[in-house]
């Protein structure tokens, strides 16, 4: 066990930090004002293959507040519950994430400066049977809405900057540094993990190709620092990620292909003899999703998607999965939308999300 314990911290630490971490384009740098606004969703999803089965109820919740033109904080948290055959269920407020963001104009360019604040609201000193559950719900194959629970404290200061590169077109680029505090992830062992920093560089091109459509390539390298946990050190090695994207509009509606890769670089976690990106696998993504104006009030949205994943410790075979999914949207009033969202996953194994929440501004 103390042998794998290292690939399971790393499979927590390296995972995804939820969607409502999720770092923006480097091309994000505008000035465009957004109203105040809150949305509250609340989503099952359940995964099963014929040996055992996942699901999580999750209910996340996120806040963004302008303060002037120049200056936004938006605020997200959620809860969350994992459980599935022969897991211990677990259950708890995730930790609470605190972004400002600073705007301003320089000449023709545009300049985003933020920080972001991963406070410990979240639990992180787990049972060894906790444990055991969120390091299954953090695998990146599921792609639950709230992958993990408290990771300690985190904190990330970015910059990005945009600027035009002729009539139709813009280049960016970004620099964001994450410091990732220690905390304690077993309450059984004591001894606490303390995961290395990041350093994540970003570069993208945005293309206007015609009245209603555009084109954007984003690419990002990841530089991780060394993990350590009970004197022993983990090379998570270097990640790299890259999307592109095209957009067309017509009318009220529109359709938009995306294509993500990402990968982690050579590491190891020396302890264990696992290569880094055993523990996080390589991913491949293409989807179309689509939006149709049934009128004024209501919009109905569609979403086909490929995703498929190298091996990895817990999942020792490529997996290749299939999203079919609707998201119907209710505008209640001028302020108030009312959100749904189906999703069917076959492929490697089975699975299923169903959700709905409210969106309003004010």
């Amino acid at each position: 066990m103390r042998r794998l314990l290292p690939v399971l911290l790393l499979a927590l630490g390296l995972g995804p930090v939820g969607h409502a971490q999720e770092l923006p384009s480097a091309l994000v740098a505008s000035g465009s004002p957004r109203p105040a606004h809150v949305s509250l969703e609340t989503i099952y999803q359940r995964f099963s293959d014929d040996d055992a089965s996942i699901s999580e109820v999750s209910v996340p919740l996120s806040l963004y507040l302008p303060l002037g033109k120049s200056l936004s904080v938006s605020l997200r948290s959620n809860y969350a519950s994992v459980s599935g055959d022969g897991l211990e269920t677990t259950s708890g407020i995730g930790d609470v994430q605190v972004t400002t963001s600073y705007f301003q104009q320089l000449g023709a360019a545009s300049l985003v400066a933020s920080l972001g604040l991963n406070a410990t609201t979240g639990a992180s000193a787990l049972s060894f049977e906790e444990f055991r559950t969120a390091t299954l719900a953090s695998q990146t194959v599921y792609d639950l809405r709230v992958p993990t629970f408290g990771q300690g404290i985190r904190i990330a200061p970015a910059l990005t900057l945009a600027f035009p590169a002729g009539d139709r077109a813009a280049l960016g680029v970004g620099l964001a540094y994450h410091y990732r505090g220690p905390y304690e992830p077993l309450r059984d062992i004591g001894d606490q993990y303390d995961p290395g920093e990041e350093v994540l560089l970003t570069a993208g091109a945005d293309v206007q190709l015609g009245e209603a459509s555009a084109a954007s390539v984003d690419l990002s390298v990841g530089l991780n620092g060394q993990d350590t946990w009970r004197g022993l050190s983990y090379e998570p090695g270097t990640s790299f990620a890259a999307t592109a994207q095209y957009l067309l509009g017509f009318g009220f509606h529109q359709v938009r292909a995306v294509v993500r890769y990402h990968a982690r670089g050579e590491g190891e976690v020396f302890e264990a003899a696992v290569p880094a990106e055993a523990v996080v696998p390589t991913q491949l993504q293409f989807f179309v999703d689509g939006r149709y104006e049934v009128n004024p009030e209501v919009r109905v949205g569609a979403l086909a998607r490929v995703r498929t994943y190298g091996e990895s410790v817990l999942f020792p075979e490529r997996q290749t999965l299939f999203d079919l999914g609707l998201a119907p949207e209710w505008s209640a009033t001028d302020r108030v939308e009312v959100v749904g969202r189906f999703v069917y996953t076959l492929g490697g194994f089975s699975g299923l999300t169903v959700g709905g929440g409210i969106r309003a501004a004010f």
